[in-house]
């Protein structure tokens, strides 16, 4: 079996009984250790601790590792090959972007924008200088 997996499943329960007993008002003795007076509860009522009487939620997992399909990886690790070949087909799409950002007709639409006079979008009196 898995031992770490039950010693963890072990100190948990171990905390819930020694918190359980807290509440309830009793001394709880760990193993070496006094208690003291101070952790015990001086009210009269019996706290109640909904958190510490429910099992652990079976839902509450990390999500990154569920899934529907039991045969696709989690992490998905490329060659070096295919990055660089990502990395190439994204450098030529930015490079095809820029170059119509700079060709003319890009440059000459700028120009005519400009021509018509700014307006502020709340004090319409505004003009810029």
């Amino acid at each position: 079996g898995d031992s770490a997996a039950e010693q963890l499943k072990l100190r948990q329960d171990r905390a819930r009984a020694e918190a359980r007993a807290l509440l309830a008002g009793k001394s709880v003795q760990k193993s070496g250790a006094s208690s003291s007076a101070s952790h015990q509860q001086k009210h009269s009522k019996r706290a109640f601790s909904r958190v510490l009487d429910d099992p652990l939620q079976t839902w509450m997992k990390k999500t990154t590792y569920l899934s529907n399909d039991y045969s696709r990886k989690v992490h998905d690790f490329k060659s070096l090959a295919q990055t660089k070949q990502d990395l190439a087909v994204d450098l030529q799409f930015k490079q095809v972007e820029l170059a119509k950002r700079r060709s003319n007709l890009a440059i000459t639409q700028s120009f005519e924008t400009i021509k018509n006079p700014l307006l502020h979008p709340t004090r319409k009196n505004l003009k810029p200088k």
